[in-house]
């Protein structure tokens, strides 16, 4: 979420909404989403995950939760201290991804992470919305 939050003003730019989907108790996601100052809608899944499950979101494996991508995401996490609480409830195990729906609900990007430390850059992200003609604003 902290780095869709620092383009913020690219994605608005280009007419885009983001969204974030958390898995947990809605009052656990609103305080964390409060807490962070995220800028945009949170949203929760229900129980069983089944929003991450229809994008095809897996569960991480304790090996690759506790893999040597974790000590690069602790390190990427200490430089921005704020980030690295995680909400009070909720599957830790539950991978995250990022995906561009168009106009239609077509997905045109889907990036499932592989483990904690595994996202998508923002930069891939606006070159698929400037692919897809995303509307600028002025």
């Amino acid at each position: 979420m902290a780095q869709l939050r620092h383009d913020r003003a690219e994605f608005e730019k280009r007419g885009a909404n983001v969204y974030t989907i958390t898995t947990g108790t809605p009052a656990d996601s609103a305080a964390f989403c409060r807490d962070r100052e995220v800028p945009f809608p949170c949203l929760v899944d229900k129980p069983g995950e089944p929003a991450y499950r229809a994008f095809g979101l897996q569960k991480v494996s304790l090996r690759r939760l506790f893999g040597p991508s974790l000590v690069q995401a602790f390190v990427t996490l200490a430089k921005r201290f704020r980030e690295v609480e995680m909400p009070k409830s909720g599957d830790v195990y539950q991978m995250s991804g990022t995906f561009v729906l168009d106009r239609r609900g077509i997905v045109r990007l889907a990036h499932l992470d592989e483990h904690p430390n595994d996202h998508v850059s923002n930069e891939e992200v606006l070159r698929c919305l400037d692919t897809l003609g995303a509307t600028a604003r002025s």
